[in-house]
């Protein structure tokens, strides 16, 4: 790995002290891994793209960019060259302890540096209540017969990127609340079962039951029926019955009392990783950070879903609407 350091007025001026400024991480081809922002108060922090300008009054940013050039004795040549860094983005509380309002996507993976306590991630907007009958249309039949396929839906943030969060203008997609400035993503899974011309199909997203926050972390698990929910990237395995069925059971125990939702281990994305996990399907656990937190996330599982190396994996990267998807197959 190379790393590069930028320090700024504060370590010139005072080289004693601890280092502050940007550092650049690459890969040895020199792509970039990561960028952080070391501060005079000594906090680290992760850099992610701009997406867009907020226009919220408690949102405060400062961006970065390098200039630099290059000078060639041989060819007696000089250009000079522009790097956009980033975007530090801070939150004000404006003393209500309400200035990001509510973050109703599940994920986490957003926040601020002043305010991270002050967004809350909500539950579900369709709670499953019966898994048991939300599932019970599946049938559990060996052989040829009957195709059954998993499919691993992520809704990132910021699409093609592994920013962790992003602003969502009119709220995110996925919010029970709306007019949230934060779009933190979500990830669940579809679940599908097809013989003859029948098929079923569910949609079906891990949630905490209760409101939690970066510095209130953990609640009560809840499952939801996501069969609205929009997704940009999916990858889809084919298993066999045994297998589909084993990971229904374990999606089944996210309705369990005192199986916890945490933002930081137990998130929306790790539900879904370790639910593959079951029956052998790899999936990358790329780790994101946060204020006060860090774990899977969607950004982060999109773009590795998005390197289309995983084994047994369909890659689909039109996404999916939220009437693209329904849930499909009725019973008693």
């Amino acid at each position: 790995m190379i790393i590069t350091d930028f320090p700024d007025s504060n370590y010139f001026n005072d080289p004693t002290r601890p280092f502050t400024g940007l550092r650049f991480m690459e890969d040895w081809y020199g792509h970039p891994v990561q960028k952080l922002l070391f501060t005079p108060e000594g906090k680290i922090k992760r850099f992610t793209p701009n997406k867009t300008q907020p226009t919220l009054a408690e949102i405060t940013q400062t961006c970065y960019s390098i200039v630099g050039y290059n000078y060639s004795p041989a060819l007696n040549e000089t250009y000079t060259w522009t790097e956009d860094v980033g975007c530090n983005t801070n939150f004000t509380d404006d003393g209500s302890g309400n200035a990001l309002g509510s973050l109703g996507s599940n994920s986490p993976g957003s926040g601020g540096a002043s305010g991270a306590s002050s967004f809350t991630v909500l539950p579900g907007n369709s709670v499953i209540k019966s898994i048991k009958t939300y599932f019970q249309c599946f049938t559990n039949v060996g052989g040829t017969d009957h195709t059954y396929t998993v499919t691993v839906c992520v809704d990132q943030p910021d699409p093609g990127t592994r920013t962790p969060w992003s602003f969502s203008g009119s709220g995110s997609s996925g919010s029970s609340s709306g007019n949230n400035p934060i779009d933190a993503g979500h990830t669940f899974l579809m679940l599908t079962e097809t013989y003859g011309n029948t098929t079923i199909s569910r949609n079906v997203g891990f949630y905490p039951l209760g409101n939690v926050n970066p510095l209130s972390a953990s609640s009560q698990g809840s499952l939801n029926d996501d069969e609205t929910y929009p997704y940009n990237i999916s990858g889809t395995f084919t298993v066999n019955n045994a297998q589909f069925f084993t990971i229904l059971n374990f999606i089944s125990q996210g309705n369990t009392p005192g199986y916890l939702y945490n933002l930081n281990t137990n998130n929306c994305t790790t539900f879904v990783i370790n639910a593959a996990a079951q029956v052998g399907i790899s999936l990358p656990r790329t780790i994101g950070t946060w204020p006060d937190g860090a774990g899977n996330d969607p950004g982060d599982l999109g773009e590795d879903i998005r390197m289309n190396n995983i084994s047994g994996m369909t890659l689909n990267l039109a996404g999916g609407s939220g009437n693209s998807h329904y849930n499909i197959g009725q019973c008693n």
